[in-house]
């Protein structure tokens, strides 16, 4: 059995339920699911979570203010789940991820991940692909 802890934050049981299905699949059975930004947060306080699976249109609170939240005591890798329709600009050659014409600030590792997921659209990544990323 997988040890790493997963949080799974979304408003939609069904696409709670989902992601925990296919996740189960790859192995990772260790998952919390929340349905609201406050709770992701004291949650992230009260548990160590390996990586936390974020919406950003949450009910009370979006993904991109739990983010900063988390962000003031912890340094859990977070990815964005998002049905927007936002264009993400990735420059690879300079390493920098623009949105509306402005600079996103990533770390290199999470530039990295962005860049790989981007890199293989539509294909199914293993866990131990991402494992290089850890």
């Amino acid at each position: 059995m997988n040890r790493y802890k997963i949080m799974l934050v979304d408003d939609e049981p069904d696409i709670l339920d989902l992601l925990e299905k296919a996740l189960n699949i790859e192995g990772f059975y260790n998952i919390t699911k929340i349905d609201n930004g406050i709770s992701a947060v004291i949650t992230c306080k009260e548990i160590h979570l390996d990586i936390i699976i974020l919406d950003v249109m949450l009910p009370d609170i979006d993904g991109y203010e739990v983010c900063k939240k988390i962000r003031e005591f912890s340094h859990c890798p977070i990815l964005f789940l998002s049905s927007k329709n936002d264009e993400l600009m990735i420059d690879t050659d300079g390493c920098r991820v623009m949105k509306n014409n402005k600079e996103i600030g990533l770390t290199a590792r999470e530039f990295e991940i962005l860049r790989y997921l981007a890199e293989n659209l539509g294909r199914v990544i293993s866990r131990e692909c991402l494992q290089v990323y850890r």
